[in-house]
Formats: structure tokens, sequence, C-alpha cells
């Protein structure tokens, strides 16, 4: 944990290391700090795709500013929105967490979001036979 607090000291855009240090709050059960992390991930990740997406791309190396591939961007958002909807399902915030696998399927098909879908509908209809919880490790 200290390790991880102290690379984002460094580096406070290293989205690697806000999203593990969630991920280690999320196994902690500290589910507010893990939400805050993957919020402000979501959002270094957007700000990301929004200069992709106004084809800013070279106007921001030439600045010295280093930009991820888009479809890097795009994985890693829907990453960071499936394992925010994990922690709201943890809460039994269902309607959150929805519009969160949602958003990941917005940005990139991962079998993980499919799987944390279905799960998440028969919760919803109270047919669950297990917990949610397919999370994706990778970043």
């Amino acid at each position: 944990k200290r390790v991880l607090e102290r690379a984002l000291q460094l580096d406070p855009t290293s989205v690697e290391a806000r999203n593990n240090l969630a991920n280690l709050y999320k196994k902690q059960g500290e589910l507010q700090k893990a939400k805050n992390e993957y919020i402000k991930c979501l959002s270094d990740l957007s700000a990301s795709l929004r200069v992709h997406n106004q084809g800013l791309e070279r106007t921001t190396q030439a600045a010295g500013i280093p930009i991820r591939p888009k479809e890097e961007l795009e994985y890693q958002i829907a990453q960071t929105h499936n394992n925010l909807a994990l922690v709201f399902i943890r809460e039994g915030n269902f309607k959150s967490a929805m519009q969160n696998l949602q958003m990941a399927e917005r940005h990139a098909p991962l079998t993980c979001v499919k799987k944390n879908r279905e799960k998440l509908n028969k919760l919803i209809q109270g047919e669950s036979g297990g917990g949610v919880g397919t999370e994706n490790k990778n970043g």
C-alpha cells in the first residue's frame, strides 16, 4: 500500500498505480477509498481519450506529454468501469453497478464485463447462484 501511495506521490497521473491502489482498497474492504481511486482513474483516462477524439495527439506529444494509444485507453476505461461496478455490487448499489458495466461495454468487449452483467442480472432478479466478482486484474 505504501509503495503504491508513494508511486502516486511521484507520479499522480500513474493510472496503473492508482488502479492497483483501488484494487487493494477494494480487497481490504475500504470501498469508499476504492471508489475514489477508480473515479480518479476514469477522469484521467477520459481526459486522455478526449485528446484522441479531438485530434490533439500531435500537439500533446509535441508539448512533451506522453499519450497512450486510443485502444489501450478504451481497454483501461472498460477495465476500470468493471472494477468500479464490483465495488457498487459489494455495496448493494446494483443500479450504479449496471451503469458502470454498460459504460465498460461501450469502451471494450471484455469477457469479465459480460460475465459480471449476467451475474448482476441474476442478482437483480433474485436468482443468484454465487457472488459477482470477475475482476480484470491487468493494469
